[in-house]
């Protein structure tokens, strides 16, 4: 199966935001659509969705039963951070709703059934182009059996790197560098590992740790630290992870009958944005869009709903009406802002190792002020 020749409206990446806008778009709209990514989803570590987001897929027409077979909802977290004691913190503010834990392989699957099902044209293809000329836009792929594709209006939903929107003259501008290694665990025979809590986070000398469980009776642990750190003291290394963690007290207990753990695996976590986040007949959503650091628990919700406006900013050009100041670009800077504020307080509550390059880094000249509570991995 081939891809049309000519769509209203191709989405580059088939993630939470690109199945967000596609969903929008067919399901109001009868305008043509193409999701296009490279792969099937594949397995990530265990992600959080914010209490309230369950709304934002009903929006997107997944049911109660879908929902429910891809998420475990989690009513509080626990927490080391400004102290040595572990805190519980409840979600009061949350009236109620849970956060989900999320299967993230099993919620993407379902977006994009969900997407086909309203009708876009979902095909696994990696996009080697994109050109503007007069009409629109043309998509060039890594396949010769797939011919060049014509689109009017183009969304970037491809991740960090917003390859798509750079090439149309947009500049990614990253506030936060850090680096995520993770790795995943199995129970002991007879344990149940998704009993032992939610969400567990710990500060260390390094950077913080987090864990949760993930489907399958396992676990995930994962440190964010600093590229330099990470290097200098080759924690990508199994044996030096495992010593990180180690020393580690809240962590190492919960994970004390874990065993079976896959080799550590590293992946930026910057803290980034990109401007502008739109043009004239383009926009970006998801990590393309912004990128947060995952201790807020923001990123799948914030995916989720700049996926969702951007398929309404497209329809509106669809529709002849001039999207270049609808003000997007500037609720992703605002956001953005207000990300960063919220991470330099949480961060400036750490005081155990102020001389440690990880916490002097992100603690110079600002204030302590404090945080009610600290978020969960996104």
């Amino acid at each position: 199966m081939t891809l049309p020749d000519r769509v209203d409206v191709a989405v580059v990446g088939a993630g939470p935001a690109g199945c967000a806008a596609a969903i929008t778009l067919c399901a109001f709209t009868s305008l043509r659509v193409a999701l296009i990514d490279r792969a099937p989803p594949n397995r990530k570590p265990g992600e959080m969705l914010q209490p309230g987001a369950g709304e934002l897929l009903a929006y997107l027409g997944l049911s109660a039963e879908t929902v429910g077979a891809v998420h475990r909802p989690s009513h509080a977290m626990s927490a080391a951070w400004g102290s040595d004691q572990l805190t519980e913190w409840p979600l009061i503010f949350a009236m109620g709703q849970p956060a989900l834990h999320v299967d993230r392989q099993g919620l993407e699957t379902a977006l994009r059934e969900r997407a086909s099902a309203c009708g876009a044209t979902l095909q696994l293809h990696a996009v080697r182009s994109t050109r503007k000329h007069d009409d629109g836009w043309a998509l060039t792929f890594d396949s010769d059996e797939q011919p060049a594709q014509s689109a009017r209006f183009l969304i970037d939903a491809s991740g960090p790197g917003a390859r798509f929107a750079r090439a149309a003259g947009a500049r990614v501008h990253t506030t936060h560098r850090s680096v995520a290694i993770w790795s995943t665990a199995r129970a002991a025979l007879g344990e149940d590992i998704a009993d032992a809590g939610g969400v567990l986070v710990e500060t260390a000398p390094e950077g913080w740790w987090y864990s949760a469980a993930v489907p399958g009776n396992g676990l995930v642990a994962a440190l964010f630290t600093d590229a330099a750190i990470l290097t200098g003291g080759a924690l990508n290394s199994p044996d030096r992870w495992h010593e990180a963690l180690a020393r580690t007290r809240h962590t190492r207990q919960r994970l004390s009958n874990a065993g079976g753990w896959t080799s550590p695996i590293t992946r930026p976590a910057h803290v980034q944005h990109l401007a502008p986040a739109h043009g004239a007949d383009w926009v970006a959503c998801g990590d393309a869009a912004m990128t947060v650091d995952p201790l807020s628990a923001m990123g799948m919700s914030l995916g989720l709903t700049t996926g969702i406006h951007a398929g309404r900013l497209a329809a509106a050009y669809c529709a002849g009406t001039d999207v270049t100041d609808c003000g997007y670009s500037d609720e992703i800077a605002r956001q953005h802002d207000m990300h960063v504020a919220m991470l330099d307080r949480c961060f400036a509550q750490e005081r155990h190792w102020p001389d440690a390059p990880f916490w002097a880094a992100r603690q110079a000249q600002r204030p302590a002020t404090k945080v009610h509570a600290v978020a969960a991995v996104a």
